[in-house]
């Protein structure tokens, strides 16, 4: 009896430790992935974002100087090529993004923190992709008041959807996790972004004014 329970033991060990080593080798294949997919964001997405924005604070400036209606339509045609190629683009990594948290391995294999995380990134990528979308179709249609009416409508509410999926984000990821013994197990993938790829103009600095603080200089609203 007392030999059974030993081999009773020995096999189960064995079986946690086989579960165990296909879970974390599963893990790191998502992981390998995810890597994968972020840099294509930061390589092939985010460069064409910084160049809307840019492009969308220089046309402010335009109208802040009192430049010619030429040089601003320009501009704004320039800014709208560049929002039709980031959304498409933006469109082709939600997608891809998409397959991979749809994968059987990963709703198995990836902590719940991650799982969330991911989730609220894609939400709020989403949303402003769909912006996006809403912001040129008011410039296709801006002789039409009803029409502009419902997307300015549709602007603010995904605006709202990603300042609110951002807000959680930030939250959620200040949240310590679970212990996962896989963890020390997983090597994460250096990034082939460079850094240049994530200084992306924060608009709002530009359109709103400064404000006094007390203790010290001009501050722009954050």
């Amino acid at each position: 009896m007392l030999r059974k329970s030993k081999l009773t033991l020995i096999l189960f060990l064995l079986l946690l430790i086989v579960l165990f080593t296909i879970s974390t080798y599963e893990l790191q294949q998502l992981v390998n992935k995810g890597t994968v997919i972020a840099d294509k964001q930061c390589l092939l997405i985010n460069p064409l974002i910084i160049e809307r924005k840019n492009s969308f604070i220089k046309s402010m400036q335009i109208m802040k100087a009192d430049g010619s209606a030429e040089e601003y339509w320009n501009e704004s045609k320039h800014y709208i090529e560049v929002t039709n190629k980031y959304v498409k683009a933006q469109q082709q990594w939600l997608d891809e993004d998409r397959e991979l948290m749809d994968r059987w391995e990963y709703k198995f294999f990836v902590p719940p923190k991650i799982k969330e995380l991911s989730q609220l990134q894609y939400v709020s990528r989403e949303a402003d992709m769909k912006s996006s979308i809403a912001v040129v179709d008011m410039f296709n249609n801006r002789d039409k008041p009803e029409m502009l009416n419902r997307l300015a409508s549709v602007v603010a509410e995904e605006t709202k959807k990603v300042n609110d999926a951002d807000a959680k984000f930030n939250k959620v990821r200040k949240i310590k996790g679970q212990f996962d013994p896989r963890a020390r197990f997983i090597k994460v993938p250096a990034s082939k972004c460079p850094s240049a790829n994530w200084n992306i103009p924060n608009v709002m600095d530009f359109i709103l004014p400064p404000k006094p603080i007390q203790n010290g200089p001009l501050s722009h609203k954050q």
